[in-house]
């Protein structure tokens, strides 16, 4: 009868260990749910902000080469009114468009 009651607080204790794993098992998913999505939620954050970033600096980008072109053009008519020549607007813009692209492929 004693082996018998020994086996029956075995298993018990068994059980009662078998629960404790099992509940921290639980905590430890949850925890680890928790930690995903809030590496999740940062990582969504830096993502749209270096999308924001970027954005602003194609929009400066933008602005310094249309400024660059603005000059090269004004410069163009400037040099053409000094030399006195007479270039249609077409070819004003032409020359333009061809030093403002080696310009930018100069970048």
């Amino acid at each position: 009868m004693e082996d018998l009651e020994t086996l029956k607080i075995i298993k018990e204790k068994e059980q009662s260990i078998n629960e404790e794993i099992a509940a921290l098992k639980a905590e430890k998913e949850k925890l680890l749910q928790q930690i995903e999505s809030s590496f999740s939620l940062k990582l969504k954050e830096n993502e749209e902000k270096l999308r924001l970033q970027a954005s602003k600096e194609l929009e400066e980008a933008r602005k310094k080469a249309q400024a660059h072109a603005d000059s090269l053009l004004i410069g163009s008519r400037e040099k053409a009114e000094k030399l006195r020549l007479r270039i249609s607007d077409q070819d004003l813009e032409r020359l333009a468009t061809e030093t403002f692209s080696k310009y930018i492929e100069g970048m």
